[in-house]
């Protein structure tokens, strides 16, 4: 007696806590042809992630039977080959699995997995049947009306003889 007192600055720091993991932009369902003559070095695929909390993602690749075939990038998620492909038999499909960390606290991360399926080399170009055609579209067709059917072949074997479409111009 008679009461003290003291006076102190204390300064507090909010850190938010990290509740959303990574997500990948592709599905785990990405499957990605590769000749078995590919380039060590070349580009196998990039990865998307986004992070809900805009945290920093880094990529790695997880330890498996396959994963010494290939490096990823950590911050760009480039996967490149670092090991010729020539250990497998065309049709042959190599399992990898991503993970992307973000740098929340704690620590929260997601995995994709991405399936490389080891083709021959692609040696033909798809040619169409009709490689010049010219239609007339009258000026008042409903919207939707299918006006032509084009159709290409491919002489390879296997994924490498799929033929895609999409249109070069839009005039």
């Amino acid at each position: 007696s008679p009461p003290m007192s003291s006076e102190c600055e204390v300064k507090v720091t909010l850190v938010r806590e990290n509740i959303y993991a990574p997500r990948f932009e592709n599905s785990n369902e990405t499957e990605i042809a590769v000749p078995k003559s590919v380039s060590v070095g070349s580009l196998l695929y990039t990865l998307n992630a986004t992070d809900e909390e805009s945290d920093k993602i880094e990529f790695s690749l997880k330890d498996g039977k396959h994963s010494k075939y290939f490096v990823v990038d950590p911050n760009l998620g480039n996967i490149n080959i670092i090991k010729p492909l020539d250990d497998f038999e065309e049709g042959s499909a190599i399992t990898i699995e991503i993970i992307a960390d973000d740098n929340g606290s704690p620590v929260l991360q997601t995995s994709t997995t991405i399936k490389v399926l080891i083709t021959g080399d692609n040696l033909y170009p798809p040619t169409f049947q009709a490689p010049t055609t010219r239609i007339y579209i009258r000026e008042d067709e409903q919207i939707g009306t299918e006006i032509i059917t084009v159709r290409a072949t491919d002489r390879d074997a296997g994924v490498n003889g799929y033929v895609t479409y999409h249109i070069v111009t839009d005039t």
